[in-house]
């Protein structure tokens, strides 16, 4: 335990983010990912992964139970949204293989 404390702080509990990404930041790098996955011609769907803490609102814990074609993401975007966390959007882009 003292060790887990000295290499990830006194608290167990997840920390908020110190810095919040615009929407602006956020989609540009989801247009990156996307871009660099098609590229890639290894990736060929993504789905949406978040940070899994009680930071995450109701639409990216939706989200986060859908799969797109790389396409299909990039016409539609899901990534960014209206994001309600009061940090802001921390969803990214998983790829998948299959």
């Amino acid at each position: 335990m003292f060790l887990l404390r000295k290499l990830f702080g006194r608290s167990s509990k997840p920390k908020a983010p110190n810095k919040k990404r615009t929407k602006g930041q956020v989609a540009k790098e989801a247009r990156q990912t996307l871009l660099s996955y098609k590229k890639s011609k290894v990736v060929k769907r993504v789905e949406i992964l978040t940070c899994n803490d009680q930071y995450v609102c109701p639409t990216c814990r939706k989200l986060s139970t859908q799969t797109f074609t790389l396409d299909q993401a990039l016409k539609k975007m899901p990534i960014p949204h209206a994001c309600t966390s009061p940090h802001g959007c921390r969803c990214r882009y998983g790829g998948l293989t299959d």
